[in-house]
Formats: C-alpha cells, structure tokens, sequence
C-alpha cells in the first residue's frame, strides 16, 4: 500500500499578501503549454515556486501540484503522490496504477510507467470531454532537486516522452534534472526559464521593497539592493525587512557594500531574526527542523502552549517572514528554512537539534503520520524509537498484505541496522515468505536469532520473536515434508505468537494442516484450519481469506476439487478491499484451477487471466501458477502461440523479480509445454536442466516437475530413458503414497498406467489405472487424465468394459481424436489432443469471446460490457483483441459484419 499523503504535498501555494505579478515571465510559460516541458531551473530564492504558483493560478487549464522532497525518492511513493495530485483535479484518477502499486510484489519501472501513462491518457480525454476552457493538465511538480533516484528520472523521462496529447509538465527545481534537456530544447519540445531571467527588473524591485517596508523606498536604497542582491527576491526582501529600522538601514547599507551574495543572505536573516522578541526568535529556530507546522506539533516541539503558538505562527504570517500557509498547516520558505537549520546547529548545538527531531518524531508517531515520525526518528539518530515505530505498526500491516508499505519503512534503515534489528529482520523475512523466496528463509532465521542474542529485548518482546521463528521454522519443515518437526514447530508458534499478529499464527495453523494432511490425518487438518474462525477471535475479511487460502492447499494435496472450489468461491466473495488485490487473486487462482480439471475450459480461462492480466497485484507464487494454467487451458484449446506467449511473460516476471524459485516453475513448466505440444527436441533439451533430479518436497503447486521429467524421458521412447523415468516415477509415487498427496498419486498411477502398458502388462496397466480412477471419481477430476492424451483413453476403454462407470464415460467424453502438433517430432501421445474439425476462422472463438462479440453487435462500450460481464474493462478489451486477431479484423464493424457472415451471432 502507498505511503499516507501529507496533504500539503498537493496543494498549490496560495499567492503571498505582497505578491509582485510578473506578467511578462507568466505570459512566457503560458505559451509554452503547448510543448512537452517546462523547465524552472534557477538557484533558491529566485521566486521559482511563486512564479510557477502564480502562472498556473491565471492558466486555463487545469492542473495538479506536486511539491517534492528527499522522502520522494522511492518510485512507488513519488507515482503514489503524484497521482494524489492528479486526484486533486479529476478524483478516481490511475486507479489501475494505484493497484498495481498496492500489489504483493514490486512492479518494475516499465510497468508502472505504462500504467501511469495509460491513466494520465485516461485523465486528458476526460477532462477534454468535459469542455470548456480548462481541457488538457499541467503536472507541476516543485523542488525536483530533491529527486537523486535515477529511476524517477527515467520515469518521468518515459512519460514527458509518451505524454498524450494535452498533457504538460511543469519542473522547478534549482539543478537541472538528468533528462534529455538537449535534445528537447533542439526539437523546440521545451519552454525554459533560468535564474537570469527570473531576476526582478528596477521597477519590479521597487515595488516589492516598497511594498515590504510599508513605505516609499530612495532610489538609493533601491539601486543598492537591486545591485547587491542581483535582482535575487529573497535578498531583495530579506534586505527590505532589516531595513524597516534606521539603525537596521545603516547596517544593512554597510553589508551590502562590503559583502557578497551568499554572505549577504546568512547576515540578512540575522536581522530580520533579531528584530524579533527572544521568543519568537527562539520559536522560528525551534521549528526550523519541521518541514511543515501547526500549533499543536509546535507545542510539542518548543513547549509553547498550542494557542501561543498559533499567535505566533498568525503574526509571522501577518509580518511575511518567510512561512506559507497550506491546508491548515505552515511551511518555512526552504531556502530560509535552510539557513535557519544552520543557524539553529550554530546556536543550540548538535544534542539540542537531535532532541527537536525526538519530540517531532514522537508526535508525528502519535498521530500516525509514520513516514514523518521515521524521518525525524533518524535524524535524531534515534534508531530506536524508529525501530519500535516500525515495530508498532508492522502486525497491522502484515496481517492486512501491506507487504509493499512494510518494505518501504525497512528501507529507510541502513543494511547494518537492519542485520542487528530483530524486528526489521522477521519483517524483511516475511516479505520473502510473501513473495515465495522460500530458499532465502534457513540463512534469514540464523540471522534473526544471532541478532537477538546480541540484542536486548525486554522479556515480554523475546518470547514473540521466537514465536514467529517456530512458525519459519515450521515452514522451513513442512517444504521439505518433515511433518513431525513442522508439527512441533507450529505448536510452539500458537503457543508464543500473540493473538493480534494472526497472520502468523495462521502460517504455523496451515504448516500444522498440511503436517496431518502429510500423515493422512485429513479429518484432523480441516479441523485445524476451520477450527481458526473460532479459536483466533477475528471476523475481518482479510483474516477469512488468508485462512481460507489455507484451507485451499489442504483441499487440493487431498484431491478434493469441490471442497478447494467453495472454499475459492468464499475467498472472492470476501475479497473487496481494493488495498488487497492479492486476496481475489488467490481466489481465482485456486478457482482457475477447479474449473481446468473439471474441463470447464472456458471458466479456467477466465479465472486464470484475472490473476495474469495483472501480474504484480499478487503474490509471484499465485501468478506464476496462474500463467500455467492459463498456457495449459490455451494448450487445451488448441491455441499453442497463445500458451507459449503466456510462459515466456511467465519467465520475464520471474527474471524481472529476481526470484529464483519462481524462475525454476515457470522453466519446468515450459518444458512440459514443449512437449505437449509434440516439440520434443526442445522439451527435452528444456527438461535436460533439471537433471540430476532436485529433491522432493511438498508436492502442492498446479503441476509436478517430476512428473514433468518422467513424461519428457518417456516420450523419448530409448530404454535407458524409460527405466529412468520408471525409477523416478516409483519414488514420486511412494512420496506421494506416504505423504497422502492425493492429487498427484493419481496422476503418478495414471502415468504408471502407461508404462505398464507399453511394456505389455496390460494387468498391471489396469490396475494401476483403476486405483487412479478410484482416487480421481470422488473429487471430479477429468484433465489429470485427458491431458495424458489418447493412449490413456485407450486404457480407460478397456477399463470400463470391466464394469460400466458413468464418470469413466464424462472423462472419454472428454477424450478427442490424436494429432501430431504441427513442426512436432515426437508421437504426441503424452498430452496431445485431437484437432477440431475444419474452421473458417484462423483460431477458435472461446464461448466468453463469443459472448463479448454479440454485445459488441449492440454497440455498447467496454465499460458496459464489462458491467453486463462483471468483469475489468482491460478484461473486454484483451477479448475484444483477440476476436479481432481471429476473425482477420481491425475495428468492431468488420468484426459484427464478419461474425454475421459467419452465423456466430
């Protein structure tokens, strides 16, 4: 989840009470609007702010500000805030990136640069639908200087690049930025003001002296200050203010003459300062250190009461020293604000500083503004308290999928920290755990154990921690299928994990579950997992999805395809917190998988590309088991360039991620592809990586690489080759035997079927294939055998004239003719299935095609098609593509006529 905003990011600055119009610099950015960029690059103090405030203050077009700082520097905060400004102007603005940014995993650059640019489109053609004088938007995004990250850079480089029609961006920032300035301003693509031209002329000078000493300036006092200060506005007024006293004129006269710029400005706030009573000079270098201010956090910070506070703060502003008023807080003018911290440093001392930042820190913690309790925190250097922060609040986020956000507050500690913290350690493990970096868990425990032995945590903190290293453990234990120590493991974890972090508890529930599922104590495992509603005590959706998807692994290692089916139907049900796109994932996942081997093809398609549509708004296990299941359901439509596409994204997502783990399913995956699809040279070659054979382990994902390198060895038909898939398959078929692992037992006898077969054991073939029968019937399944090909209908033929079987009959059915895959080199008996008959159509339409094209004969748009579907609009559009693609058409008339041509509506 994004960051909370702090709400004076987005407001524009409200023009001061002395502003000076600058109509001839306003007049310059307004007919720049129609380029790409505008740049504002001039050192502080130049008015730049105010100038960009007041330009789009007298602008016709809407627009959407964006003031940055050093905390920007994170690409999911700065899209988050910059699309919180753009909702400033149009409100349900990006809420596909928004999503993507609130997924399990994060999202690459590329990724959340199309998303953006896509919303931003979306955001211009609307407000150039709604008329009038305000079409078009102005991104006006102040202090860019800030940005250091090169990411947001080439952000922004990609978005000013692909910016739609109507879109414009605004900088000011005092450096120019790492951007393509050059060619922009050859291609005449940018409207640029540098710090020449934003000094103030005489007559602009003169009126804003006069202006801020209340009277009528000599042309001496005036000439002398423009010259010295250079036309520099914060000079200029900083001047004017010391001047308000004779004896401050006489002084300010003697700098002026005898001192440079850069002096002349740490001198002049020096007078203005000391014009002031002792307790407003001690206020103003107090609050110096906050980046924005109200009367209660002041109070906090000095020990000023709240309402002389606000007194102080009214006459500041009432006596233009330097603060701006925004939605209810102040803000120090920067480069005053700069000069003030210095000051404060020189005059307080370093521990003073520090203990302001403490206060700051502990009252923005308090009022749950926790980026800014964390900033000010560490700039006390108070590891700490930014530690027990963190502490604070990451049950809340773990056990709501705030993943992202969790990983964000443990970035802002140093690696050092972090290693000797046991609390940023058990948070980063957990988000390895989420993200299904499964191999990284053994060394990461080692490290939060010798952390805590160096570490000393009150009693009543260590007991937890160990809590949530058994239930790592525990898991740790049941990958590997050691279901004794998982089951001690988890036991601990319920014993010493407090009720309030149940996202725990229910990791060491679900390694418990799947322990006595191990043992074949099913009866106990679905009582361990439902039991929870009871036993934890928490009714929130996110708890009841999380424990369902629990209840689904059990499901499915059992066999039992009805009961995962309405344990996924639950989990979207109660999947509606937008901020947790990753619940519904899980349920169309676990979904995806029911309907694919109940053969209902249609509805595995549309489950699975929900979760593949959006890979990075769930958790990289769940999307990379989902593309496939959907390869496998294109496969099984005979839509073989679709299923390999899907695998190769599969494969980018998981070496975009770095996740290893993830890269090794999808791989393996590929391979049985490969061969499905008759390529046997290449599944072979494919499946050659995995060899010598990994270990087993807990046999729980969509398919078994195993498996998949007992059908490869198998298909290449030598001996030597059918006795190594014969051995490994034995060894797959006790472990699934002892671990109860229903589900792949009878694929493991299905393919035991087939070999007994081959070497002419039809005794041994039937049997074999009778016991996988009697295993499949009760749970439905019909593709665990269909996608064996052919010669496995051949045996299930022979097998049900022993004896008449209704569900036998529901999976021949399902049976088509053979075929050899086009450019195939193998006998595609393993997984091939039979062609259609002739079709006018290059490809198929799927029936959710079908029913997207007859209501696109009725002209309704995507919206509404997505709302008659309830599905997502992109959802429409991917069909809508894709029946284009088929029908050999480019626009929705050609496709009605086509289709009509054709008889399908």
């Amino acid at each position: 989840m994004p960051v909370p905003l702090v709400p004076t990011k987005v407001q524009r600055p409200p023009s001061p009470g002395d502003l000076i119009p600058r109509h001839r610099l306003v007049d310059r950015l307004h007919v720049g609007l129609d380029r790409k960029l505008t740049l504002i690059s001039a050192m502080a103090g130049m008015g730049k702010t105010t100038l960009m405030a007041q330009s789009l203050e007298q602008c016709p077009r809407r627009s959407a500000w964006l003031s940055l700082d050093e905390r920007d520097n994170d690409v999911v905060v700065f899209v988050s805030d910059l699309i919180a400004a753009v909702r400033t102007v149009w409100p349900d603005a990006c809420e596909e990136t928004l999503s993507l940014l609130r997924g399990a995993e994060a999202p690459p650059l590329r990724a959340i640069t199309a998303s953006l640019v896509d919303g931003l489109s979306d955001v211009v053609s609307s407000l150039d639908e709604d008329g009038g004088s305000s079409n078009g938007l102005i991104l006006a995004l102040d202090d860019y200087h800030h940005i250091i990250e090169p990411g947001i850079d080439e952000l922004l480089l990609r978005l000013i690049e692909r910016s739609p029609r109507g879109l414009h961006v605004m900088l000011a920032t005092r450096a120019d930025p790492q951007l393509p300035l050059v060619r922009w301003r050859a291609r005449r693509e940018m409207t640029e003001l540098r710090s020449i031209d934003l000094r103030f002329t005489s007559e602009e000078a003169n009126a804003l002296i006069e202006a801020t000493m209340g009277e009528t300036p000599s042309p001496a006092i005036v000439d002398l200050l423009e010259r010295k200060t250079e036309g520099w506005v914060v000079g200029l007024r900083l001047g004017a203010l010391s001047m308000r006293t004779w004896s401050g004129r006489r002084a300010v006269v003697a700098t002026l003459l005898n001192g440079n710029t850069r002096l002349i400005l740490g001198y002049l706030v020096s007078e203005v300062l000391d014009q002031q009573p002792t307790e407003i000079q001690d206020f103003v270098l107090r609050t110096s250190v906050l980046d924005r201010f109200s009367a209660p956090l002041c109070e906090a910070v000095t020990g000023i009461s709240a309402v002389r506070s606000q007194e102080i703060i009214d006459w500041m502003e009432g006596a233009n020293l330097f603060i701006h008023p925004i939605d209810g807080w102040h803000r120090y003018h920067q480069l005053f604000q700069d000069v003030l911290q210095h000051k404060v440093e020189q005059e307080y001392g370093a521990a003073v500083v520090a203990e302001l930042h403490a206060l700051a820190g502990a009252w923005f913690a308090r009022e749950g503004w926790t980026d800014e309790g964390l900033h000010h925190f560490l700039a006390a250097g108070d590891t700490a308290a930014a530690v027990r922060e963190v502490a604070r609040l990451r049950y809340e986020l773990m056990n709501h999928a705030r993943w992202g956000r969790l990983e964000h507050y443990v970035r802002q500690f140093s690696p050092d920290t972090v290693g000797e913290q046991p609390e940023l350690l058990l948070a980063r493990t957990w988000i390895a755990y989420q993200q299904g970096r499964y191999g990284e868990l053994p060394a990461a425990i080692e490290r939060i154990e010798a952390a805590l032995s160096r570490t000393a945590l009150p009693p009543e903190a260590v007991e937890p921690v160990y809590g949530e290293i058994s239930a790592l453990r525990s898991v740790c234990s049941i990958l590997v299928g050691d279901a004794q120590s998982a089951l001690a493991h988890a036991e601990q974890a319920q014993t010493k994990v407090p009720r309030e972090l149940w996202i725990v508890r229910l990791a060491a529930r679900m390694c418990m579950a799947l322990a006595l599922q191990l043992q074949g104590k099913t009866s106990l495992a679905y009582e361990v997992v439902y039991a929870a509603f009871a036993e934890e005590g928490d009714e929130s959706p996110a708890f009841k999805v999380t424990l369902l998807s629990t209840a689904c692994n059990v499901h499915w290692i059992a066999g039992d395809l009805p009961g995962l089916g309405r344990a996924a139907e639950l989990i979207l049900a109660l999947s509606r917190d937008p901020y947790s796109p990753q619940f519904s994932a899980w349920g169309h996942y676990y979904l995806g998988r029911v309907r694919y081997h109940q053969n209902d093809l249609a509805a595995a398609e549309e489950h699975f590309a929900a979760v593949v549509e959006q890979p990075y708004q769930s958790y990289g296990v769940c999307y990379i088991y989902s593309a496939c299941g959907l390869a496998m359901t294109h496969q099984a439509l005979d839509r073989p360039q679709q299923a390999r596409e899907v695998m190769e994204e599969a494969i980018a997502f998981a070496l975009e991620t770095g996740n290893a783990a993830l890269l090794q399913v999808a791989l393996a995956f590929r391979a049985e592809l490969a061969l499905m699809q008759g390529q046997l040279a290449t599944a072979s070659w494919q499946a050659a990586q995995f060899d010598p054979v990994p270990p087993l382990s807990l046999m729980y994902g969509l398919f078994s690489p195993h498996l998949m390198l007992v059908k490869v060895w198998l298909a290449e038909g030598t001996q030597a080759r059918r006795g190594r898939a014969a051995d490994l398959l034995h060894r797959v078929e006790a472990f699934c035997a002892s671990s109860h692992n229903t589900r792949f037992l009878i694929e493991a006898l299905a393919l035991r079927a087939l070999i007994s077969d081959e070497e002419g054991d039809e005794a041994a073939a039937l049997s074999a294939l009778g016991q996988a029968v009697a295993l499949a019937e009760p749970g439905g399944w019909v593709r665990l055998f269909v996608d064996l090909g052919p010669p496995l209908g051949r045996l299930l033929d022979r097998l049900r004239r022993q004896g008449a079987s209704e569900y036998i009959d529901q999976v021949l059915r399902a049976l088509e003719p053979p075929h050899q895959a086009a450019g195939g080199e193998a006998d595609a008996r393993y997984g091939a299935l039979g062609r259609r008959p002739p079709s006018p159509l290059i490809e198929p339409l799927t029936p959710r095609e079908l029913e997207v094209l007859a209501l696109l004969s009725h002209h309704l748009t995507n919206r509404e098609i997505a709302e008659h579907l309830v599905v997502a609009p992109s959802t429409v559009k991917t069909h809508t593509l894709n029946i284009y693609g088929k029908l050999g058409v480019n626009s929705r008339d050609q496709a009605v006529s086509r289709a009509k041509g054709l008889a399908l509506i």
